[in-house]
């Protein structure tokens, strides 16, 4: 099972996602961007790209 952080019950997906991003930077084990990314039609994209 792989770790991706605390989870709060508000979080919305990109919190997630960012979380998750942080946490393998954090753990030594950085993964590329892209796997963290909703597809590129999804709405929230460009804010999720920029927040990480």
């Amino acid at each position: 099972m792989e770790m991706t952080g605390p989870q709060m019950p508000g979080d919305t997906i990109g919190e997630l996602l960012r979380k998750r991003f942080e946490f393998t930077w954090l753990e030594g084990r950085p993964e590329p961007i892209e796997r963290f990314l909703p597809a590129e039609q999804d709405a929230e994209y460009l804010a999720i790209l920029e927040e990480l």
